[in-house]
């Protein structure tokens, strides 16, 4: 039943009407809250407001799916399994009872809002790999726009799928 059940939160929180109720909330407080190590009151009644609203929602879903699902006996197997719990869901459920989790959630969305994250998605380059860089480092499959990879055979490989052996045969080749 708890394997079950946390499967269905997982579709829960995954379906497009939970996101747009999260978004809509943290939409609507995201501006109060601030990167500094006091607290201020509000964020009592935001949490509170957030924890209401969410778990109202998630056991309103899994009783339409599951229609004998209990939240005591749920919350007991939480308990009583927390050190087995990992993953998205479990933070999400997490930030139900962790003040700090709350917090950081919220301060994430504002430093995405203000435009203060970093997208190393444009820093990414995937390239396929000429048959010396897969001789020198076979199991190197993809480069993260770092000078130079450290392999297993203790070599480097460098950028846009070259070894360091085809790096110097250009610098060679230029220099004549």
């Amino acid at each position: 039943m708890f394997d079950e059940t946390i499967g269905q939160i997982e579709e829960i929180i995954m379906d497009d009407e939970f996101q747009d109720l999260q978004n809509n909330f943290m939409e609507k407080y995201w501006q109060e809250f601030d990167d500094t190590e006091e607290n201020k009151f509000i964020y009592t009644d935001i949490h509170k407001e957030y924890t209401d609203l969410i778990e109202r929602y998630v056991e309103q879903q899994l009783r339409l799916r599951m229609p004998d699902f209990s939240m005591a006996d749920f919350q007991k197997q939480l308990i009583s399994r927390k050190s087995e719990l990992e993953g998205e869901v479990f933070e999400m459920l997490i930030t139900f009872s962790d003040f700090l989790a709350f917090k950081e959630m919220f301060l994430d969305y504002r430093a995405e809002k203000e435009g203060r994250t970093v997208d190393l998605s444009s820093q990414l380059t995937i390239t396929s790999m000429s048959s010396a860089t897969a001789d020198l480092c076979p199991d190197l499959s993809l480069s993260l726009g770092v000078s130079a990879l450290p392999c297993n055979n203790g070599g480097d490989v460098t950028m846009e799928g070259t070894t360091p052996r085809e790096e110097s045969e250009e610098e060679e080749r230029l220099s004549h």
